[in-house]
């Protein structure tokens, strides 16, 4: 990256900028995501994982914000997102000194909701949380994941203000009432797909198979290569949704 020129230097705020879009489009998805961790989550990793709705790690996974030890500034989201899942002096030690933070750790500071002796039953349990989100009526979902990611940067008085706008526009009688019929007949529910996003969700349950996506950061490189961090799967709840009856 040029860093004589006031053109190269604009051009590296640019570039971050799109990086950083890139990274948050996972945070914003309309459906949750599950990453499950598998070995080293380092650098460009961490900034991805943190995007995350939850995060199950195996035994053997760390996590290591890994430019302070090649001089840099972590610069994708790992130092705006991290101090928000865990205390701010395990992220300062974290960022300050690049070390790694091994599962078990990161357990006890919530950064992942579980940690699992192997990769198999770790993955098992992230599509089997996965599955289970899908089973919901996917609008409450949404909103919920609105709701939730709202209260994170605002105060309780502005998010029960915009907890208010949000059930006011998206409550449907018809899945509560198919939510507790379902429940109390031991069955799963039936809620058919929005209109705006029927032919998407139809692609997947043709599919039904879970999206997998990695990626991967070497220094001020970010790989364009899938499946170059084998340590990181996501998991989109909606792309293993059972196939739904329209109305």
């Amino acid at each position: 990256m040029d860093d004589q020129t006031p053109e190269g230097r604009a051009a590296i705020f640019d570039l971050l900028t799109d990086m950083q879009a890139t990274f948050t489009k996972i945070e914003t998805l309309r459906m949750p995501v599950i990453f499950a961790i598998q070995g080293g989550c380092i650098g460009g990793a961490v900034d991805m994982v943190t995007c995350g709705c939850i995060r199950y790690a195996t035994q053997d996974a760390f996590f290591c914000i890994q430019e302070i030890n090649i001089g840099m500034v972590a610069d994708v989201g790992t130092l705006q997102r991290l101090p928000k899942l865990v205390p701010l002096a395990v992220v300062k030690e974290l960022a300050y000194t690049g070390r790694r933070l091994p599962a078990q750790r990161a357990l006890g500071y919530g950064l992942v909701n579980d940690v699992f002796d192997s990769p198999e039953a770790m993955l098992d349990a992230a599509l089997r949380c996965a599955r289970e989100i899908a089973a919901k009526p996917p609008i409450a979902i949404w909103g919920t994941k609105q709701a939730v990611n709202y209260a994170r940067d605002h105060s309780v008085e502005d998010s029960l203000r915009q907890m208010g706008w949000l059930q006011g526009t998206i409550w449907s009688n018809r899945h509560v009432g198919e939510s507790i019929a379902a429940m109390k007949g031991k069955r799963a529910g039936e809620f058919p797909p929005s209109r705006r996003s029927s032919r998407s969700t139809h692609r997947a349950d043709a599919s039904q198979a879970a999206r997998v996506s990695r990626a991967s950061r070497n220094g001020s490189t970010v790989s364009t290569r899938p499946m170059v961090w084998p340590s990181c799967r996501s998991i989109c709840a909606s792309e293993i949704t059972p196939r739904t009856r329209g109305p």
